[in-house]
């Protein structure tokens, strides 16, 4: 009897140990809301490489990203690169907020950025396009 007991607690035991906790997503920082409202301007800088070129501090360009519309997770508008004055890329964008409430994908005309906000008025993008003269950026935006 005792073997018996033994045997039922030593089970009760094990699968009490292999059961896996219930999944909650990771949250997001603190201070960001469920859904964050990315409706608005944004404005900042760029660092990258450009094939052909090397690595580029886009000294005096600006990047603006203006989110005209969002539905939840789901946004739309507008990305211009302005180099010495002069506008050298403007594209509409679309873009989703990941699950976790955190991070973005954002598609354009040319290349894609992921990203990821880092507080209630800063993005941090990285950009990339594949195409036969690729290049990467890291753009660092704040609202405006």
């Amino acid at each position: 009897m005792k073997t018996v007991i033994t045997l039922i607690i030593l089970t009760l035991i094990t699968c009490g140990c292999t059961t896996s906790a219930p999944y909650s997503p990771p949250s997001g920082p603190k201070d960001l809301p469920a859904v964050f409202d990315l409706t608005g301007t944004w404005a900042g800088t760029m660092t990258g490489y450009d094939n052909g070129i090397g690595f580029n501090d886009h000294a005096g360009g600006t990047i603006t990203l203006v989110i005209a519309e969002q539905h939840g997770r789901i946004f739309a508008g507008n990305l211009t690169v302005v180099e010495n004055g002069k506008i050298i890329f403007s594209s509409e964008v679309a873009g989703a907020v990941g699950r976790d409430g955190r991070t973005l994908t954002i598609v354009q005309e040319s290349g894609y950025s992921t990203g990821e906000i880092t507080g209630t008025d800063t993005l941090e993008l990285i950009y990339v396009n594949d195409a036969e003269q690729f290049s990467v950026a890291i753009d660092t935006l704040r609202r405006v």
